[in-house]
């Protein structure tokens, strides 16, 4: 229907679609169930179709990117330069011209970095060769290795060492992903959809240029290669599932949960925040405002502050819990949770 409609206002000859898909999920490929740690093409690769005025059939079997479709769409009607390769000045090439660059193609996983401390992965695909930079480096080829089964790098050292430094001087050309200051407002908005809120360590970790070496924990230790940490993550989704469904013998299974996730990974503020969440439900508020504190003397978010403050609640000490969230609230002031909690909390101090 959107199509028909579209075709009668423009013509069938006017029209120019495009479908593409920002990422794919893992299901459970190389122990990913989602998106977002791992550079596998399962959750790489996606669709990208174009059809318009213009556009002759054909496949394009080289690596291109989503950053590609921009200057493509541009290209075709005129509205912007294209031709020889060249960029139109927005980053990516016009795929439609027959001088255009396609290879290689940079990308990266940061979600693991920004969300849990671990390391970033970075990569590239130049031709078959896929690079996977993080503490275990990857060589794939995925022309005659699609389901990135049979790991290369030993046995093809010299094509290791050449993907490794492309993507550094890539690195260094580029600089690191561009960190970009909103106003409250905007802010909000983006909060609003469900696309702020979600990386805690944004704000206290550097972001880096692909390929430069990750900076050590402050223990000195390497972060963790997010594959390892996978089942980490899994087992955190776990917990909170189970809690959420409030039966008693779910619960207990998810306080469990939560310990064998603390043991494995102690220092982590988000597992530390979610841990909590889990003890609140399970009624074990002394445990779980130890958590939040943890948390909180890590990294301050403010869902370890409501956390925290729950768990003063329920222990007598709603004072403390009252004044945290007066605090939080000019601290955090677009966390809804932290409103919906000093309502309550208020309401009850006048009771």
């Amino acid at each position: 229907r959107l199509l028909a409609e579209l075709e009668r206002r423009a013509g069938r000859s006017g029209l120019l679609t495009a479908v593409v898909a920002d990422h794919g999920e893992g299901l459970g490929d190389h122990g990913e169930r989602t998106h977002g740690f791992q550079l596998y093409d399962s959750t790489l690769r996606v669709p990208m179709i174009v059809h318009g005025p213009g556009v002759a059939p054909a496949v394009v079997r080289d690596p291109v990117s989503v950053v590609d479709l921009a200057p493509t769409l541009l290209a075709l009607p005129g509205v912007a330069p294209g031709g020889g390769g060249g960029s139109v000045g927005i980053g990516g090439v016009d795929l439609l011209s027959s001088g255009a660059p396609r290879s290689p193609v940079a990308f990266e996983a940061c979600h693991p970095y920004h969300s849990y401390g671990w390391s970033p992965l970075f990569g590239l695909v130049r031709g078959a060769d896929k690079w996977i930079d993080g503490p275990t480096p990857e060589l794939y080829d995925v022309v005659a290795d699609p389901r990135e089964d049979d790991e290369r790098s030993a046995a093809v050292p010299a094509v290791a060492r050449s993907m490794r430094a492309a993507l550094r001087e890539l690195g260094a050309r580029h600089g690191p992903s561009e960190r970009i200051a909103l106003d409250a407002s905007h802010a909000e908005e983006l909060r609003s959809l469900g696309y702020a809120g979600s990386a805690p360590h944004a704000d206290a970790l550097p972001p880096l240029p692909p390929g430069t070496p990750v900076p050590v924990l402050p223990d000195g230790l390497e972060r963790l290669d997010p594959k390892h940490g996978l089942h980490l993550y899994d087992t955190c989704q776990e917990a909170l599932a189970l809690a959420g469904r409030g039966r008693p013998g779910d619960l207990r299974r998810a306080v469990e949960l939560v310990d064998d996730l603390l043991a494995h990974d102690p220092a982590n503020p988000s597992f530390l925040a979610h841990a909590s969440s889990v003890l609140l439900t399970a009624g074990e508020y002394e445990r779980a405002a130890r958590a939040a504190r943890a948390s909180l003397d890590l990294l301050d978010t403010p869902s370890a502050r409501t956390n925290l403050a729950s768990s003063l609640y329920h222990t007598g000490r709603g004072g403390e819990a009252l004044a945290l969230l007066e605090e939080t609230v000019l601290v955090h002031p677009f966390h809804l949770l932290t409103r919906l909690q000093l309502a309550g909390a208020l309401a009850d101090a006048q009771r």
